[in-house]
């Protein structure tokens, strides 16, 4: 149990106060969360509600910089995790903030597969697809089900092909070939654009 001393305002950062209890500096939090909690001079407050006041400013404040972060583009839960993590947040606002994310509609993994598929389907082969999807974190459930609805990509390849062969004069079947396979393509797609035999 303590008594606060004094509130004041950060003079870095005018959205977070900081907490004196017995005439000593105990802790930073946001404003709004010392508002909301009724936190002010003369109060007396126990080390239990405090830390439960830190918790929700973290998270809040962690919220936020998911917010500003997926305004510039779509990220998968992973992501969000380890940025979240380099930021230093502690695991448990990290949890907090995802299941806000998610709940919110703000964090949707099948929603980015979608979209990643969408925007590189003609450009990239399945296996690229499910590598680069992996990678993010995608759950390989999820990724499966999603993939198995992109059933043929022969334009794609072909469309690939005819821009490698533009830029490389000295293009030959082996290269070609090899080009398609690390674009991420199946050997069948890869073999029916290069007029071979897959048996040959």
């Amino acid at each position: 149990m303590g008594t606060i001393t004094e509130i004041k305002a950060q003079k870095r950062n005018k959205n977070r106060v900081s907490i004196y209890v017995d005439g000593q500096f105990l802790t930073g939090m946001q404003s709004i969360v010392a508002l909301k909690n009724g936190l002010k001079t003369g109060a007396v407050i126990d080390e239990k509600d405090i830390l439960q006041c830190v918790h929700e400013s973290e998270c809040a404040e962690a919220f936020d910089k998911c917010i500003a972060l997926l305004s510039r583009g779509l990220k998968t839960r992973r992501e969000i995790q380890n940025y979240l993590k380099n930021k230093s947040f502690t695991d448990g606002v990290i949890a907090d903030t995802l299941d806000k994310l998610i709940g919110y509609g703000y964090l949707d993994d099948g929603k980015y597969v979608d979209t990643y598929i969408s925007v590189y389907k003609n450009e990239r082969g399945i296996n690229r697809l499910r590598v680069d999807l992996l990678n993010k974190g995608i759950d390989k459930n999820v990724l499966d089900e999603k993939l198995s609805a992109l059933t043929d990509q022969t334009d794609a390849a072909q469309a690939a092909a005819e821009k490698y062969k533009r830029s490389h004069k000295d293009c030959d079947i082996v290269k070609l070939r090899r080009y398609l396979y690390s674009k991420g393509f199946t050997y069948s797609v890869i073999y029916e654009v290069t007029g071979e035999d897959a048996d040959d």
